[in-house]
């Protein structure tokens, strides 16, 4: 599943939290879509054995190397951008806060659950303690690259609509994952930036990067 489900809150993201709508437009569709499938498991438990029930793995901007800045990923669009000097745009004031786990630390997470006998069923929070604000992980990205790119504001109602939502915190509660692992990602921000950088080549075209499309899923 996925994070996008929450609702808006102020405090970490717990599992029984608020959730969006199922019927969500725009943006929200793909939120929506997650929140069905689950419900739609659960509704399907009886057809398990009696100690297997669904699991519903809602995950916190996972990032590494080799993402597609294409899909609109706040991480590798700047990391992109920072390699060959064009601007990073940051969304607002760019006060957004998020919460990044590596990849590889994911991977690790999930090869340890699955080797558990039994999981309890229902949702499970995965994501990292590397957070930041947008502003500051665009500032951290030109610093590590080395590189003159400027770090711009601008107004995404512009470029996205003007119902364009955005989403102003996104913090895991991770209390429940770290009772059933022992292993939470938890690479520093600065690794994470720095591991993305380094499988990055400097001479990446940025032809069609200029006039790329991050509405989808802006500071994500």
């Amino acid at each position: 599943s996925t994070s996008e489900v929450y609702a808006e809150s102020d405090g970490a993201l717990r599992e029984g939290g608020p959730l969006r709508a199922e019927d969500g437009c725009g943006r929200w569709a793909y939120a929506g879509s997650k929140l069905a499938a689950e419900r739609r498991f659960d509704r399907c438990a009886t057809l398990w054995a009696e100690d297997a029930a669904p699991v519903h793995l809602r995950f916190f901007n996972v990032v590494g190397p080799g993402q597609d800045a294409d899909s609109g990923m706040v991480l590798p669009n700047f990391v992109e951008r920072a390699r060959v000097g064009a601007a990073l745009e940051v969304h607002g004031d760019g006060r957004q806060e998020r919460t990044f786990a590596h990849v590889e630390d994911v991977a690790r997470c999930l090869t340890e659950l699955l080797a558990r006998e039994h999981l309890p069923a229902g949702p499970l929070n995965v994501g990292g303690t590397a957070h930041a604000t947008i502003e500051d992980l665009a500032q951290l990205v030109v610093e590590r690259a080395g590189s003159s790119s400027p770090v711009v504001r601008v107004d995404p109602r512009q470029s996205c609509g003007a119902e364009f939502e955005d989403v102003r915190r996104r913090v895991p509660d991770l209390s429940r994952l770290r009772r059933l692992s022992t292993c939470p990602p938890s690479r520093s921000l600065v690794e994470i930036v720095d591991d993305c950088l380094a499988a990055h080549p400097r001479d990446t075209a940025l032809a069609a990067g200029a006039g790329r499309n991050v509405c989808a899923s802006p500071a994500s």
